[in-house]
């Protein structure tokens, strides 16, 4: 065979394992990958897309191996660009950074380098160095909506750190100074799903501030909720400030503020009540963490458990998160509670998985599954084991979009002869009297 011939041949190789590796064949792939390095074994390409597969098994140093080693043979923007992620996942920061900038030195028209290099510099608090990189993929690619997206977040994260920073400032001795008997006012604005045009919600946003007497200083625009003129107690607890501080907390975690406020406040009420506290759909644990650090839950002499898929395949009907793009996000859920012996992890759809572990009484349940069968299905087994003062916090009941849990739950409630309290926040609550 010609070398040129032979050159033909790999490379049509190599396209039917991309094409394999993007349907999730990944032992299809890996067999094309390894075949073509049996004929040429520096080939750039097949060792950084094997070092891919082995990343996305889990064998994240043999990834980094694999993956320098075909940079040594053929760099390319791509390649530095996965080679920065796999080093974000390793912790080792500054070499990620490192090697996205690379990506951009070897290929200035890659719009992955700019956008994981911003990416990562704004998850790393230093927004306004991400901000050139974040604009300049705009630009490279102008139809990117996301890049856009994440520009404006960088903004209203800007604003909920002036939002902490004005309260602190606000002393008891200034606010004898100027208004003695009254509350300095507050404002808050995060984040808010379902706006198709961001340009057009901020220019309204703009226009209520300017119709207000207050000019927007008591403005609260978050989480789907628009509203002023109220004292916002959260945002004047200490507990409440520091998750906002956090850099523990993502954006949008940040931005359910007043949902955590309300769940919470519930949660607290659960412990004088006998049962144990069950979170259906508990995601990567960042509800029950809060929770646990918010009540001492070791003197309540209770269980948690958690309840979860831990996984989304192409085809289901539960909303896909951004946590299920981690393979192993089950094991990072398990650890993550290691340290508490009072927390159970189940994995599995509910209510089947309740075979593995379900409380017999239940003072606590919080369901946020995204779907009606498993919320109607965790419901129909919840209320008749909940405690006489117990409480139920449906996430999604108030929610249009997932109108579906309203329409599904409303009948189960009402055969128990209970109600539910509709909130602004979406929640609905159930209170067992």
């Amino acid at each position: 065979m010609q070398p040129e011939s032979n050159e033909n041949v790999l490379r049509e190789t190599l396209q039917q394992a991309l094409q394999f590796h993007s349907k999730g064949q990944i032992a299809e792939a890996e067999a094309l990958y390894r075949h073509v390095l049996q004929v040429m074994p520096n080939n750039p390409d097949a060792l950084h897309l094997l070092g891919m597969v082995e990343h996305q098994r889990g064998n994240n140093d043999l990834a980094v191996d694999l993956i320098n080693t075909a940079i040594q043979h053929g760099p390319s923007g791509p390649m530095y660009c996965n080679l920065g992620l796999l080093l974000l996942v390793q912790n080792k920061v500054d070499m990620a950074l490192d090697n996205f900038r690379r990506a951009i030195d070897v290929d200035p028209g890659y719009v992955t380098s700019y956008i994981n290099l911003g990416a990562a510099l704004k998850n790393l608090g230093r927004r306004d160095e991400a901000i050139p990189y974040l604009q300049k993929a705009l630009s490279l690619n102008p139809g990117r909506a996301d890049i856009q997206v994440t520009l404006d977040t960088i903004q209203q994260e800007k604003q909920i750190e002036n939002a902490i920073a004005s309260h602190r400032e606000w002393t008891d001795s200034e606010a004898k100074r100027r208004r003695p008997d009254m509350l300095k006012p507050l404002s808050f604005q995060g984040f808010s799903y379902n706006i198709a045009d961001m340009a057009k919600f901020t220019q309204g946003i703009e226009l209520i501030k300017e119709s207000l007497s207050d000019k927007g200083a008591s403005l609260f625009v978050s989480d789907n909720v628009i509203t002023w003129n109220r004292n916002y107690s959260f945002l004047r607890d200490d507990f409440f400030l520091g998750i906002l501080d956090s850099p523990a907390y993502a954006y949008v975690e940040k931005s359910l503020i007043w949902r955590t406020y309300v769940l919470l406040h519930f949660a607290e009420h659960a412990g004088r009540i006998a049962g144990d506290y069950v979170e259906l759909g508990c995601h990567t644990g960042h509800t029950a963490s809060t929770v646990i650090s918010k009540i001492d839950f070791r003197k309540l002499s209770k269980s948690y458990f958690l309840y979860d898929l831990f996984e989304w395949k192409e085809g289901d009907e539960h909303t896909r998160m951004q946590g299920h793009n981690n393979s192993h996000m089950y094991e990072d859920v398990v650890k993550r509670f290691s340290e508490y012996e009072f927390v159970r992890v189940i994995k599995g759809s509910v209510p089947q998985s309740f075979t593995e572990g379900f409380p017999d009484k239940i003072a606590f349940a919080h369901i946020d599954m995204n779907h009606p069968v498993p919320e109607a299905g965790a419901l129909e087994r919840v209320l008749p084991r909940l405690s006489r003062g117990g409480v139920v916090v449906l996430d999604d009941y108030g929610w249009w979009g997932y109108c579906r849990q309203k329409l599904a739950l409303d009948p189960i409630i009402a055969e128990h002869e209970l109600s539910v309290l509709e909130l602004p926040t979406g929640q609905g609550i159930v209170l067992k009297p």
